[in-house]
């Protein structure tokens, strides 16, 4: 799997390919549940402003329009604490998948590199 930045079109099939990671747990052991896997901008500033109206508007899609405007994007796998419901954690796709290998079908994994 290429590693971020990716286009809208790329980012939206990486969006498509794991959507079935949606109400799995975040980590082994952990309390959060993985409420969106999103497409979000690359660059960290944007990523941060997008995280910020992800928080306020609990929508992926609204934060995203806010007013990105660049060609590079990144997935980012969202969580949220079941016991503290502003508590948000998040990880890129690539990173949260090389970390939770025992979470997704092997095939997922092998792709991974």
């Amino acid at each position: 799997m290429k590693k971020a930045p990716y286009s809208l079109k790329e980012a939206q099939q990486l969006c498509c390919d794991y959507q079935y990671l949606e109400g799995q747990p975040f980590e082994n052991g952990s309390n959060s549940i993985i409420e969106r896997v999103t497409i979000t901008p690359f660059d960290e500033i944007n990523k941060q402003r997008f995280l910020i109206f992800y928080f306020l508007f609990n929508n992926a899609e609204s934060a995203l329009a806010q007013d990105y405007r660049g060609l590079l994007f990144d997935v980012l796998v969202i969580a949220r604490s079941v016991n503290d419901e502003h508590e948000l954690l998040q990880e890129d796709i690539i990173t949260w998948l090389t970390a939770n290998k025992n979470l997704v079908p092997e095939q997922t994994i092998n792709s991974v590199s």
